[in-house]
């Protein structure tokens, strides 16, 4: 398999997503994903990590006010 090299830099351990929202889930990490924002980039709740809790674009506001600490990707 191919290393990742970034401006010539190799990226010595690539990002593994899934694995990532996996270990965060299973820790009780509540996670989230808007499904607009995954629509336009054509990607269905199917091809994600099951436990993935989807919301539409309009409960982001809500969900920012509720939550106790907030991570992005």
């Amino acid at each position: 398999m191919e290393q990742l090299h970034i401006g010539g830099i190799e990226m010595g351990h690539p990002p593994s997503i899934d694995d990532d929202l996996k270990k965060m889930i299973d820790k009780g990490v509540p996670v989230y994903a808007v499904r607009e924002d995954a629509e336009e980039r054509g990607i269905s709740p199917g091809d994600t990590v099951p436990e993935v809790q989807w919301i539409p674009r309009s409960d982001v506001a809500r969900l920012f006010i509720e939550a106790k600490r907030i991570f992005a990707w």
